[in-house]
């Protein structure tokens, strides 16, 4: 079978929960839950160590109405936070 150098499949949930993460109102654990059929600890097992570790994106969150929503924030001046830390 022939592999992707992009690594993630495009239906994967990978793909999806990174998909809910980077919508403008962004999404709760339990959406993306649900979306996965991941336990909660999973999903925050995900943020840290996927979006903010393997990826190197800005996880932002706030709480909004008294639940927590996080969503993948671009940054400001268009560098990683790998350059950054370069």
């Amino acid at each position: 079978l022939p592999t992707k150098a992009s690594g993630a499949r495009a239906d994967s949930k990978q793909a999806r929960v990174l998909a809910l993460l980077r919508s403008t109102e962004g999404c709760t654990i339990e959406a993306i839950v649900k979306a996965t059929g991941w336990p909660q600890h999973s999903v925050r097992g995900f943020f840290a160590g996927v979006v903010r570790k393997k990826l190197k994106l800005y996880l932002d969150s706030e709480l909004v109405d008294e639940i927590r929503r996080y969503r993948i924030k671009p940054t400001t001046d268009g560098v990683s936070k790998s350059a950054q830390a370069a």
